[in-house]
């Protein structure tokens, strides 16, 4: 007597809705996925968004409170990277009514340049 046993994959698919290729394509998914983000350069920390209006130069810092940078390693760039007519680190502008101190900052950790800007209120006529 000859018995007739269907294939493994075909009884399984049938008895069990989440198989062992499932699982293991799910895990290699998973881990594949993990591994990218581990191994991933962290890019978006290297770059600067927008330069805040109405200030000129380069993108805004990643921490700025007010118009001093708060990430780690931050200090002045010096002339060479300055956008103010002085060659000073800060200066200011108007937009409306609205008076604007704006400072150039240097990341020791990334090596960007970036800019903060304060609002000191309604001072320009």
């Amino acid at each position: 007597m000859v018995v007739s046993v269907p294939e493994t994959n075909e009884v399984l698919s049938q008895q069990v809705p989440f198989g062992r290729n499932r699982f293991l394509k799910v895990l290699g998914a998973g881990l594949f996925g993990f591994a990218i983000q581990v191994v991933q350069p962290k890019t978006a920390f290297a770059y600067h968004g927008q330069t805040p209006t109405p200030c000129t130069g380069n993108g805004i810092c990643h921490c700025c409170n007010g118009s001093t940078c708060c990430q780690a390693n931050c200090s002045w760039p010096g002339g060479s990277h300055s956008h103010c007519s002085s060659g000073g680190q800060c200066w200011y502008t108007c937009s409306g009514n609205t008076l604007y101190q704006c400072c150039d900052w240097h990341s020791g950790t990334t090596g960007n340049h970036c800019v903060c800007r304060a609002n000191l209120g309604p001072q320009c006529a």
